[in-house]
């Protein structure tokens, strides 16, 4: 079988593996299945952490949600209100000059700095929302605040409230795991966080 992404994401990198999932399906004479992107990424967490029954941060340049499997499907708990959590994280990169995309170098960074600064955060119920979290801290670096101390609470502040919905979640839908899934899910921070 050949299975791909169908959705969600960028129409021009869908249309690619589309293609090509067809041409490789055709030409060895198998079965074709889209796949829903986020929900691959949560059934590969599974797969690799053997968690049973879990409730999944997934966050990632595109998406942040708390999903579960829950009455017979998948179902989305909390999820961004605005922007996406690497989203967030690419944009403040972008405003300072360190490049895109942004988390790794974050990380990097922030890991050096032990300047917290105060900012603001929006959490209702288990949805989240980074555009002004965003927005603060880029005006903090406008007027001169190191932005290693914005990196350090930025970063800080988005993982702390998104490992908090999800926990939120686990208790809500009483699941018998948890586990944080997606590209962001790499960084260590989120990981330290997260537990």
């Amino acid at each position: 079988m050949v299975a791909f992404s169908q959705g969600p994401g960028l129409g021009p990198a869908l249309r690619t593996v589309a293609t090509a999932a067809r041409s490789l399906s055709l030409s060895l004479n198998i079965p074709i299945v889209g796949v829903n992107h986020c929900i691959g990424h949560v059934e590969i967490g599974r797969l690799t952490t053997g968690a049973q029954d879990p409730v999944t941060l997934y966050v990632s340049g595109g998406n942040s949600q708390i999903i579960a499997f829950d009455g017979g499907r998948y179902r989305v708990f909390g999820e961004t209100l605005d922007i996406a959590l690497g989203n967030c994280l690419d944009q403040f990169a972008r405003s300072v000059n360190l490049g895109h995309p942004g988390g790794p170098l974050i990380e990097e960074l922030a890991n050096k700095s032990n300047n917290y600064i105060k900012l603001p955060y929006t959490v209702k119920g288990m949805d989240l929302s980074f555009s002004g979290l965003l927005t603060a801290a880029l005006r903090k670096y406008e007027v001169g605040e190191s932005f290693r101390g914005c990196l350090l609470q930025s970063t800080g502040d988005c993982f702390f409230y998104g490992s908090g919905g999800n926990r939120t979640g686990f208790s809500t839908c009483q699941k018998k795991g948890s586990y944080a899934c997606g590209g962001v899910a790499a960084n260590r921070r989120l990981e330290k966080w997260y537990r």
